[in-house]
């Protein structure tokens, strides 16, 4: 699975009773001059700066199997597919998270 372009998985939770409005993006790019796969998490309340962490990986079975835990953890926060590419890895936790609509609220976590 050599991605050409960056695959992407963006999911939000959001719960105004508890007062939650959480967002969550997962991108994962192959680097071909390192030869790895660079797995960009970031994730933060709706609006807010939020947090940024790469993952480099270098095997697809280990791959698939961290994206698989990430979102595994996500589901346990009741997080939902908000957008996701074409070709994102369809593991069995990306299967099994729901569609979400989106609330309105500007995504300047993602902004450039």
């Amino acid at each position: 699975m050599n991605f050409k372009q960056p695959e992407f998985l963006v999911l939000q939770s959001v719960n105004p009773e508890s007062n939650r409005y959480r967002i969550c993006r997962i991108i994962i790019k192959f680097d071909e001059l390192q030869n790895q796969y660079a797995v960009k998490c970031s994730w933060g309340r709706l609006g807010g700066k939020g947090t940024y962490k790469t993952y480099w990986i270098e095997d697809e079975e280990i791959l698939n199997r961290f994206v698989q835990s990430l979102l595994m953890k996500r589901k346990r926060h009741q997080y939902g597919i908000l957008e996701k590419s074409d070709n994102f890895p369809d593991c069995k936790a990306v299967q099994q998270l729901t569609l979400t609509k989106s609330i309105g609220k500007q995504l300047t976590l993602f902004s450039s």
